[in-house]
């Protein structure tokens, strides 16, 4: 496997001014870990049992075990100089130290040892709250396309979140709504490679699978993310899993970077790039 991931991953515009790139630099993997500090205990008051105070920006950062064997990919806004996004990948271990922040949420089936050398693990998405709906987050998700391109993993896998509760909707629908959406488009892993939830989603104690299935449009009630997902080749590892510090339901999902291919996304993704 090569890497080639130490130049940026989008380099600033006119009109584009942010500059997304692999984090080498012990002060820029601290600013990250800040934001997700920011945006997972401050804003939606999680706990983060490896929070600590970093010495060298005098503010509380969130670290845990599997960023001493990860990639940060970092959103600097060039005209401020602040770190405004990161994503964080997970790359194989050390056998002997093996594990995958995922392993926390789901059993994985053994059929996935035999592919462990050639995956790494996305997660850890984080946008500062004044760049949140913007740019930002789709250069995020081409940084992280084009991470995977470079450095030649075969497998990539993450968890995709969706809410228990919208405000709209009753606790679980939009969960159940996205489990149908998987079900219709044929979409599970097939054969051995599975995850088995260690927190099966239930809602006043009934089984997600018998919650009644919401009306409404896919666009209503399904987040675009797992479309999007699908639609470019990823399965869905088996039923989602609940976190309970954030409220949401992970959904595993697994891309083979042949299917991304053929299905033409880096194709779609260079042409979005040349667009910006």
């Amino acid at each position: 496997m090569t890497s080639r991931t130490d130049s940026p991953l989008f380099r600033a515009t006119a009109t584009t001014p942010f500059t997304v790139f692999v984090a080498d630099d012990p002060r820029d993997v601290e600013l990250a870990q800040a934001l997700r500090y920011d945006a997972f205990s401050t804003e939606l008051g999680a706990p983060l049992p490896g929070a600590t105070m970093s010495e060298r920006l005098g503010r509380p950062i969130d670290v845990d075990r599997f960023d001493a064997y990860s990639s940060q990919l970092l959103v600097r806004h060039e005209p401020t100089g602040r770190i405004v996004g990161c994503y964080r990948v997970i790359l194989p271990a050390p056998r002997d130290q093996r594990e995958v922040f995922t392993e926390t949420m789901f059993q994985l089936s053994p059929q996935f040892a035999a592919i462990a050398d050639d995956v790494a693990e996305w997660g850890r998405a984080t946008i500062a709250a004044d760049f949140r709906g913007g740019v930002v987050s789709v250069l995020l998700r081409i940084a992280l396309l084009e991470f995977y391109e470079r450095s030649g993993f075969q497998y990539a896998m993450g968890c995709m979140s969706v809410r228990m509760e919208d405000g709209v909707h009753p606790r679980g629908a939009l969960i159940r709504a996205t489990q149908g959406y998987v079900d219709d488009t044929d979409s599970r892993t097939v054969g051995e490679l599975y995850a088995v939830p260690r927190r099966p989603v239930e809602v006043d104690g009934v089984p997600l699978a018998r919650l009644p299935r919401p009306a409404g449009t896919v666009e209503e009630l399904v987040p675009p993310t797992i479309p999007t997902a699908i639609r470019y080749g990823g399965l869905i590892c088996g039923d989602p899993s609940y976190d309970p510090d954030f409220e949401m339901a992970d959904f595993l999902v697994l891309f083979d970077a042949d299917r991304l291919r053929s299905r033409g996304l880096m194709d779609d993704v260079r042409a979005l790039v040349a667009a910006l």
